[in-house]
């Protein structure tokens, strides 16, 4: 939706949706005005003015409109409908302008547009209430029939969302007596509910229920007194005592034991997240890719914990506050439930930092600003962070004091970050002037604070085995020069590729393609990894009297007996050098490759730092790892590459076939493992096809070092054109095999895995844990050839084949 803006509001653009026919109209408010005024539905020809839209492309629009007349304000609304659907609602329609001609209801059907003057909303029984004094007295008597001197009382509107709520103040002689609040189908009865868990107290003042219709969805509360909290005009004048109070009247709240009525269970943060981040991308599609690795991450760090579980307000922020005389009112407990006491406390702060921004937008320029440069905006930035550091300090202080509770600070950076992603959306909504630009400082914000409440204690242990010079990783620093001999009939050239002597000379003339052909030959030797008769692994190192040449890196020689592999030397050059900086924005590195030996059928790679995952996985902190880790293989799966190699779910089969079918002939277990391979063919037959990506195949912890920030990836040499979901799902299967051979639980690893498919799914739409899932069961059976084949192992084939078991019950 970029091209939607390309004037400081949205409401002057020309942005077309081929989906509904009558959106340009909607969107346009000197159009509007002259419509209507040819229908006469207007009553002044001053300009509208926009000031709510809710827009799902391609489905439904409605925007909220608002003008200034010689009786007061008009309010109305006006909806876009989609053509296909416009048949059924015109019906409707006509049905209503018939049976409700008090209505006002008229609707554009070439154009598939209906309009709503107020009070006329098809959802909120306000119509007669507003419209008709007799009407009004009627609805007053049946919601509130013990006060009949509130019977002949005033209505005026304070908050009015179309469709979907509507608050309005009760007045008689002037004083205000109560709230109403009308509420759309399905909302009126758990508002009830939870209205009725909270009593006020000493401190707290909460309204309590004074009348109420179901018939109306109507709720009258008690009128509190007191103003709605807002950040002052100068941020000076912000009381620190009132602030603290607010705390404490909070915790008193927190106090709360509701019944079994009020829902118990944790919003699903990752789902809502997900949602939030498809609605972020509709805006601005520019930004998807980052709004869904951020929203991951912030989902991995937010991990549920029962401990810190309250009965929450679920919606606090200032507009819900209402401080009058030592006594704190809070009012609309809607939204209420068990969570976490650190989201009503992030809450209030994302909401005063989004209305700092709102009231000082102004000074902002069009992209966010950098720090490091003296200016007034910089300046007006610090300033910021100052007063809103002040604010959290005091309300939290008020909180600790009164619940007793320790405030977690970089926990609640993680909820004031959700906050303030829960409110992306609304300068949209609300038509501000310079939206995207708003946008893009709120994302800067989380930002921040996601970085500085995730990054010290995800990488805490990294950067500590990381402090010596010359760390590498699985290998001692030093390594052996010894040129004992070692042969292998299928690589005869093994021997010299260690002999110093014979590598000079081949050095000189034998290496290509790369930059360190013009070094001079390396002073170390030394062999890794030895596969015999397949491949095998040396490294060669540069010494300065005896320590590592700082100016040139550990290289890798990588051998394979039948052939110099090409193919994984291009496909690797080509990610580095063309893809670097793309794959570097996810956290993602690789090895670099330095040339070429073809008389060894050996290519060189750069050594890369870093600590095994595996070493990370039993931290509190591991799922911010797997988010990285999903980040990191999702940015390698969006890369337009085809390395001219295909493997699908068909092909996973093929392999377990010829694994597991000759396994079967001479086990045991031979109608289990036949069970399990027809249950597999199944599987595979049911997994959906997909645009193929480049995939990795061979995925991991063995493939992955953690480098501090940084994700290395290494090995490409299975890599291939697949469904991304396999490498997923082939991580988590490592795990659970690994934990299966350290005799721990299956599971022992399920936040790290259940981390890696949440982000993995968020980032990238066409992901699903059922297909991950399915890809896991693939693997695992896999593994029940390799437990009988590889050393030490031998112990998990039976609880493989259990487990497996299970597992396809689960899938199918």
């Amino acid at each position: 939706m970029a091209s939607l803006i390309e004037s400081s509001t949205l409401s002057q653009s020309g942005y077309r949706d081929p989906g509904l026919p009558g959106l340009t109209l909607v969107l346009s408010p000197d159009a509007l005005r002259r419509t209507m005024l040819r229908r006469r539905a207007l009553r002044t020809d001053q300009r509208l003015r926009l000031t709510y839209l809710r827009y799902k492309p391609g489905r439904r629009c409605l925007a909220f409109y608002c003008c200034d007349s010689p009786i007061g304000t008009e309010w109305f609304y006006a909806v876009a409908h989609r053509r296909e659907s416009w048949s059924k609602h015109a019906v409707r329609y006509r049905r209503v302008q018939h049976y409700r001609p008090d209505w006002n209801l008229w609707t554009l059907d070439g154009l598939c547009v209906s309009f709503y003057p107020f009070p006329t909303d098809p959802n909120l029984r306000i119509g007669r209430v507003f419209g008709d004094p007799n009407a009004r007295r009627d609805f007053l008597q049946r919601v509130f029939r013990d006060r009949p001197e509130w019977h002949g009382g005033t209505l005026s509107v304070l908050a009015y969302k179309p469709e979907r709520r509507c608050m309005a103040k009760l007045s008689v002689d002037g004083q205000p007596c109560a709230a109403i609040k009308f509420y759309a189908p399905g909302d009126f009865e758990p508002a009830r509910i939870r209205a009725k868990q909270f009593r006020s107290s000493q401190q707290l003042r909460i309204p309590e229920i004074v009348g109420r219709s179901k018939r109306h969805r109507v709720l009258a509360m008690q009128w509190l007194p007191g103003n709605t909290w807002y950040l002052p005009s100068t941020w000076d004048d912000m009381s620190e005592s009132a602030l603290e109070g607010i705390g404490r009247a909070l915790a008193t709240l927190h106090r709360h034991h509701a019944g079994v009525e009020l829902p118990m269970r944790l919003p699903d943060l990752g789902s809502d997240l997900s949602r939030l981040a498809d609605d972020i991308a509709r805006l601005t599609p520019e930004r998807r890719n980052d709004v869904s690795s951020l929203f991951a991450e912030m989902a991995a760090c937010w991990s549920t914990n029962e401990r810190n579980s309250v009965v929450s307000h679920g919606d606090f922020y200032g507009r819900q506050v209402l401080p009058d005389s030592g006594h704190v009112g809070i009012i609309d407990f809607d939204q209420s439930r068990w969570d976490d006491f650190h989201v009503d406390l992030g809450n209030f702060l994302a909401h005063a930092s989004y209305d700092s921004l709102r009231t000082r937008d102004n000074a902002f320029s069009e992209q966010p600003p950098v720090r490091g440069n003296s200016s007034p905006t910089d300046e007006l930035c610090h300033s910021r962070e100052l007063i809103f550091d002040r604010i959290a300090d005091s309300l939290c202080h008020g909180y600790e004091v009164a619940s007793g509770r320790q405030v977690d600070h970089n926990r609640l950076k993680i909820a004031t970050a959700i906050g303030l992603a829960r409110l992306l959306p609304q300068p949209f909504r609300r038509n501000e002037p310079q939206w995207q630009s708003m946008m893009a400082h709120m994302l800067q914000e989380i930002r921040q604070r996601v970085t500085s409440a995730c990054q010290p204690h995800a990488y805490a242990a990294a950067s500590i085995n990381l402090q010596s010079p010359g760390f590498l990783a699985n290998t001692p620093n030093t390594p052996d020069n010894s040129t004992a001999v070692v042969r292998d009939s299928q690589i005869p050239w093994l021997e010299e590729m260690l002999d110093l002597s014979k590598v000079r000379r081949r050095w000189t003339t034998g290496v290509e393609g790369g930059s360190c052909a013009s070094w001079r030959a390396p002073d170390a030797a030394a062999l890794l990894r030895h596969k015999p008769g397949r491949r095998c692994l040396i490294e060669y190192r540069w010494l300065d009297n005896g320590r590592p040449e700082p100016k040139k890196p550990v290289l890798l020689g990588k051998v394979r007996a039948r052939g110099l592999d090409l193919r994984t030397y291009n496909l690797q050059r080509e990610l580095s050098d063309r893809y670097g900086h793309r794959l570097a924005a996810a956290g993602m590195t690789l090895p670099k490759p330095f040339g070429l030996v073809p008389t060894w059928n050996m290519w060189l790679q750069e050594k890369m730092p870093g600590i095994s995952p595996w070493d990370l996985l039993d931290n509190d902190w591991s799922p911010i790892l797997a988010t990285r880790i999903a980040m990191a293989v999702a940015a390698l799966h969006c890369l337009p590459i085809d390395c001219g190699r295909e493997h699908r779910a068909s092909h996973e089969l093929d392999i377990l076939l010829s694994r597991l079918l000759p396994m079967a002939a001479r086990s045991e277990h031979k109608h289990k493992i036949v069970h399990i391979l027809q249950r597999c063919e199944a599987i595979v037959d049911a997994i959906p096809d997909v645009p193929p990506q480049l995939i990795h195949r061979d995925f991991y912890p063995d493939q992955v070092l953690v480098d501090g920030p940084n994700i290395v990836f290494l090995d490409f040499d299975l890599a291939a054109m697949g469904d991304g979901q396999l490498d997923i799902g082939n991580f988590i299967a490592h795990l659970i095999e690994w934990n299966l051979r350290r005799g721990k639980p299956a599971n022992a690893s399920q936040s790290f895995s259940d981390a890696l498919v949440n982000a993995y799914c968020m980032i990238m739409p066409a992901a699903t844990a059922r297909v991950i899932h399915a890809y896991v069961v693939l693997s695992l059976a896999r593994h029940i050839e390799l437990s009988t084949r590889l050393p030490g192992r031998g112990h998990t084939t039976v609880p493989l084949i259990h487990l497996v078991t299970a597992k396809l019950d689960s899938v199918t």
